[in-house]
């Protein structure tokens, strides 16, 4: 009788065992799962703009208030270097290349025609509801970090207290070339308090043909890039040649960024992903009635 009552204790016992085993199995097999599940739930809920109605009321009714009124419109210019363009240059050179005079002329009419230039960085809090809306607001974008930029385009901008935005190819930034900006140059920007700085990755590669680990790399290096040089974490993102991709978009997101700008043709909206936004490429060929006629693109 007694052996009996052993036997089931033990058969009690081991079956106990086995049941806490295989709950924690289970559990450690599925928690990847979950925390997934839960990483991707958190996304969403930030990609909504989920607001809680009793603080952020005010932020809902002004977003709603903008599209009601026509003023969600946006035209982000892409822009280059900024520099005397030689006779002899390719078309490639002169395309992205705006003459100095050109610039000013440009800038000139924006200051006199009520043009309210800002940066990526106050286009997405205005958009969010944290900013009035500015007086025909226009983002002005530079690609690439040219030396034109800070020794041609930087004293225009600043004569008009105008506020734009730089991306960096970093690889180049601070090389002490005659092509592309210092780490001194940049700072002396970013510091005016005109300039936000935005990056293009570091190799200036195509993010749509690259394979995943290179697209991880080429965000996570140009951020540290600019982080280690200007002590500056940056938000803004440029997609060299245009090229993105789901994987670009979702990398983007988990280092930080909440703006990242295309070459897709267009005005940008306040509907549109703002991880997509369209911009309107400024042509050095072309003169200032076609800037104009730009600028003044209509929905």
């Amino acid at each position: 009788m007694k052996k009996e009552i052993e036997i089931v204790l033990i058969t009690f016992l081991v079956f106990v065992l086995v049941f806490i085993f295989s709950v924690y199995y289970v559990f450690e097999e599925n928690k990847e799962a979950i925390s997934e599940s839960a990483v991707k739930y958190e996304t969403y809920i930030h990609s909504k703009d989920v607001w809680e109605p009793a603080e952020n009321t005010h932020k809902i009714t002004r977003t709603k208030k903008y599209l009601e009124q026509g003023v969600s419109y946006v035209p982000i210019l892409m822009f280059h270097n900024v520099s005397p363009v030689p006779q002899n240059a390719s078309e490639l050179t002169k395309s992205l290349t705006i003459d100095p005079k050109l610039f000013e002329s440009m800038m000139d009419y924006l200051h006199k025609n009520g043009f309210t230039p800002i940066t990526l960085k106050e286009l997405n809090e205005i958009w969010k509801g944290n900013l009035p809306y500015p007086k025909k607001p226009i983002v002005l974008t530079f690609d690439d970090g040219d030396k034109g930029v800070y020794k041609y385009a930087y004293p225009i901008l600043k004569k008009y207290n105008f506020h734009f935005v730089i991306f960096l190819i970093t690889k180049y930034t601070g090389m002490h070339t005659n092509s592309y900006m210092s780490k001194d140059e940049v700072k002396e920007m970013l510091n005016s308090g005109l300039c936000e700085v935005g990056t293009h990755t570091r190799d200036h590669v195509n993010l749509k043909r690259s394979p995943i680990l290179t697209k991880i790399y080429e965000i996570k290096a140009c951020t540290n890039d600019v982080k280690r040089l200007l002590n500056y974490t940056p938000t803004s993102f440029c997609y060299p040649f245009g090229g993105f991709d789901r994987d670009s978009k979702e990398i983007l997101k988990a280092y930080g960024y909440t703006m990242a700008a295309t070459e897709i043709p267009g005005l940008a909206n306040l509907k549109d992903d703002p991880l997509l936004l369209p911009r309107i490429r400024i042509d050095g060929r072309e003169n200032l009635q076609a800037f104009i006629n730009k600028v003044n693109l209509k929905p």
